[in-house]
């Protein structure tokens, strides 16, 4: 993963560069402004997949005959955040190159979700075994929120001239710290939440840091040198450390966001 990582910033570096070039070899009538201001907000979700948790057991049931045993259970990620960031744009307006803090929740969710009527909406988790007996509760649902402070390092490109409407490109790496995290559990019967340390501590644990590359292409709206609004989709954004998260593995996903910019300084 840390090579991953290394090549995706070496490759950022060089793209870098490579509009610096460009940009000490362009000749331009007037001073532009070139650094930019810009607060930034969204959300991403993922492809979720379960992981192989033996003391999990959803409730059975049937289709065509044919017996799967977690058929009901069900995982998904979402991650809001925001963001302030700088930005430093080549001569010729193509270029822009940006990075910034951000901070974003992760929540995942696993449930028991029917479809059915006659199905109760809650799964099997069993907290102890021994020789005489097993003990099994039944869970509604399992909540998990890590809160994260990361690096965003951004490249967008426009092959278009500057103008109000403009198409652009992007590639970016994401590095993220955890701050903190919290895990919940529902029980089908509310009198049983005194175990919910218990039934929380049988998931995997968190990682303390991930990483992510994300490819993605929006519109900006807004004339050169003044302030823009920018529409921008995610897709695909690849999980870089899919063991990070605690309660299921997150490989690849997409989003959207919107982000306000303005200019700071002429060079």
């Amino acid at each position: 993963m840390q090579k991953t990582i290394l090549i995706l910033l070496l490759s950022l570096g060089c793209l870098m560069v490579s509009a610096q070039n460009e940009n000490n070899t362009s000749v331009s009538p007037k001073k532009k402004h070139q650094i930019y201001l810009g607060i930034e907000g969204g959300s991403r979700s993922f492809d979720t997949k379960s992981r192989d948790y033996e003391f999990i057991r959803a409730q059975a049931v049937y289709y065509f005959g044919y017996h799967n045993e977690h058929s009901q259970l069900s995982w998904f990620t979402y991650a809001p955040f925001i963001a302030l960031k700088a930005e430093y744009r080549s001569y010729n307006d193509k270029f822009w190159m940006s990075t910034g803090l951000r901070y974003s929740s992760i929540k995942t969710i696993m449930g028991s979700y029917s479809d059915y009527a006659n199905n109760t909406d809650y799964f099997f988790v069993m907290l102890s075994q021994n020789q005489e007996e097993t003990h099994y509760y039944r869970i509604n649902e399992i909540r998990e929120t890590s809160q994260y402070v990361g690096v965003p390092v951004e490249i967008r490109y426009s092959p278009f001239l500057p103008r109000f409407f403009r198409l652009y490109f992007k590639m970016a790496i994401d590095l993220n710290y955890k701050l903190a995290n919290k895990r919940e559990v529902e029980f089908f019967d509310p009198a049983m939440k005194f175990h919910e340390k218990e039934i929380a501590g049988l998931f995997d644990q968190p990682g303390s840091f991930y990483a992510a590359v994300d490819f993605g292409v929006g519109i900006q709206l807004g004339r050169q040198n003044k302030p823009n609004l920018r529409l921008e989709g995610d897709f695909p954004s690849f999980v870089l450390t899919p063991e990070a998260f605690g309660l299921a593995d997150n490989t690849f996903g997409g989003g959207v966001r919107i982000s306000f910019i303005f200019p700071l300084k002429a060079k």
